[in-house]
């Protein structure tokens, strides 16, 4: 991430959300509910008249395979999802090497 990267996103907002799930349960269908609650929460923010298109996801160890089931077709269905674009930072040793 470049200085010029970081003046682009600047003026934005990011609010976080934390979100747990039951790991015992299969990645396929905690997906299922993550992106519904997804939906949800970016829903509530374009309600509210505010610009939200993106979903940034940063998750560790079985969060990326989560994470990866909510782009499958068959679980969470959010690669091609009109309303959310996910967007998954998985590998925390590749961003902290580029901060």
């Amino acid at each position: 991430m470049t200085v010029s990267d970081l003046k682009k996103i600047s003026p934005c907002w990011y609010p976080v959300h934390a979100m747990g799930y039951n790991f015992i349960k299969s990645n396929g269908e905690s997906a299922v509910t993550i992106a519904e609650r997804l939906r949800g929460l970016v829903k509530g923010y374009k309600k509210r008249g505010f610009k939200c298109n993106e979903v940034i996801i940063v998750t560790h160890s079985m969060g990326g395979l989560l994470a990866r089931a909510l782009i499958h077709p068959s679980y969470g269905k959010m690669l091609d999802d009109k309303d959310v674009k996910i967007v998954t930072v998985q590998h925390e040793q590749c961003f902290k090497k580029q901060l």
